[in-house]
């Protein structure tokens, strides 16, 4: 009989999220305290940290992902609709599918996040109103993603 091969643990700071806000606790913790919890609360890993100083990675998912209309649409504030959805407002080129592309700018929103610092563009970039974005996620040699409220 083979042996069992042990789930490795999960190391790091894990944020636990209740309706009264959150507490940030070690794996072994955070995984008890939902447990007893009995779906009330809920975790998940903490990002690593200098995470946002990582230049964001990307897949790109579709079979081609179209560069930018104009040169001058890349300078400019995220358009919340651009041209056909396998159009990307700051590509400076076609992207073929699986390529991998790191960016300081917005990304496609069909593009998969290969790093920390990917994640956080992708999610905030899908999420928000991009009427309010700056132009770029990347100020300063680093991920700056404000509240936009």
């Amino acid at each position: 009989m083979p042996a069992l091969k042990e789930k490795p643990v999960a190391q790091g700071l894990h944020r636990v999220y209740s309706q009264d806000g959150f507490q940030d606790m070690e794996f072994t913790q955070a995984q008890q305290a939902v447990r007893m919890s009995h779906g009330k609360l809920r975790f998940e890993r903490l990002p690593h940290v200098g995470w946002e100083k990582e230049v964001p990675r990307y897949r790109a998912t579709r079979e081609i992902v179209q560069a930018a209309l104009k040169p001058s649409d890349r300078t400019d504030h995220p358009f919340s609709a651009y041209g056909s959805g396998n159009r990307w407002q700051y590509g400076e080129r076609d992207v073929k599918g699986g390529e991998e592309i790191s960016t300081t700018a917005w990304p496609h929103s069909s593009f998969h996040p290969l790093n920390e610092s990917a994640k956080q563009v992708l999610a905030y970039f899908n999420q928000n109103d991009k009427a309010r974005m700056r132009k770029s996620p990347w100020q300063d040699g680093r991920v700056d993603l404000p509240s936009l409220y």
